[in-house]
């Protein structure tokens, strides 16, 4: 799947070309003309919570635009692009503002088979920095971190 949710390949899982799924001129031009979120997986893992917080209402609207289109995502390009868009601004801005605790959450998840229960500490720094620095609101019921409701402790 490239940066807009479109499969590279319009061939169905029997390997016969689904026309469907075929791009026109213009969509292959708008399709191949975006820019792409180029973060390694653990830096995905690291910050995902936030990145889905921030990016919620253009991932619905993405969401709902494929579902009302037969989850054909050529039909849905702008929304896709809308994502993909605040994503690259999203992360811009977490670099900006909490570059130090993105990165130690980043090499955490390293140094501990990518395991976030390892890495509680580290995240808490993260989601401290983000919710003030930031603004995001964000309270997670099922993290055990500082900035979170934890529904581990006692």
């Amino acid at each position: 799947v490239d940066s807009v949710g479109i499969y590279s390949s319009t061939t169905t899982m029997s390997g016969i070309a689904d026309p469907s799924l075929r791009l026109s001129s213009q969509e292959f031009k708008v399709a191949s003309t975006a820019n792409e979120l180029n973060e390694p997986s653990v830096v995905l893992k690291a910050a995902a919570r936030h990145l889905g917080t921030v990016c919620m209402d253009k991932s619905k609207a993405y969401l709902k635009c494929k579902a009302e289109n037969d989850g054909n995502p050529a039909k849905c390009l702008q929304q896709g692009m809308a994502v993909t868009n605040c994503g690259l601004e999203f992360f811009k801005t977490l670099k900006k503002y909490c570059a130090p605790e993105l990165d130690a959450q980043v090499h955490s998840l390293q140094m501990n088979n990518h395991r976030l229960d390892k890495c509680r500490k580290t995240q808490s720094a993260l989601d401290n920095c983000v919710f003030e620095k930031m603004g995001v609101d964000g309270c997670y019921v099922t993290y055990d971190t500082e900035g979170s409701k934890s529904s581990y402790s006692s």
